[in-house]
């Protein structure tokens, strides 16, 4: 039996074999349809798969959420349908949004609407982040810029 909520504590996100140095640098959390390596939560509190095992997400209809780190690959891209909210959660993240250079601290939070052009800008420094993607229609919404 699937969850209905899902408990993501920094401790777990710290030991996530995704966020490690030399790793992709991002994790679902959340996701609007559930793919080969994912699998539906069972339990709410949230843990990493261990290596080679699907992860642990939770499927809602219109919403996604994933975790990521300044490893992650990143591209100039908007969205038609979501609307996304990135939460530094460590650290500092420098993102653009309509070619506006903007530096988020830990804390900071910023909501961007469909057919904003934006990008998380690498300039060395590490974080963790946490992106929401609302009213969002799925991996087919992201459109590069």
């Amino acid at each position: 039996m699937m969850t209905h909520s899902l408990f993501v504590s920094m401790a777990k996100i710290k030991t996530d074999p995704a966020l490690q140095p030399n790793a992709r640098g991002a994790r679902k959390l959340a996701v609007t349809q559930v793919y080969d390596r994912e699998t539906l939560a069972v339990d709410p509190g949230w843990a990493p798969p261990d290596t080679g095992q699907p992860c642990p997400v939770l499927q809602l209809p219109s919403t996604e959420m994933a975790v990521f780190n300044q490893n992650a690959a990143q591209q100039r891209h908007y969205h038609k349908q979501a609307t996304e909210i990135y939460v530094v959660a460590a650290g500092a993240m420098a993102i653009e949004i309509d070619g506006a250079a903007r530096q988020m601290q830990t804390g900071d939070a910023v909501i961007i609407t469909p057919g904003v052009v934006h990008e998380i800008k690498n300039q060395g420094s590490k974080f963790t982040s946490y992106v929401i993607g609302a009213d969002c229609g799925g991996p087919g919404d992201k459109f590069p810029a």
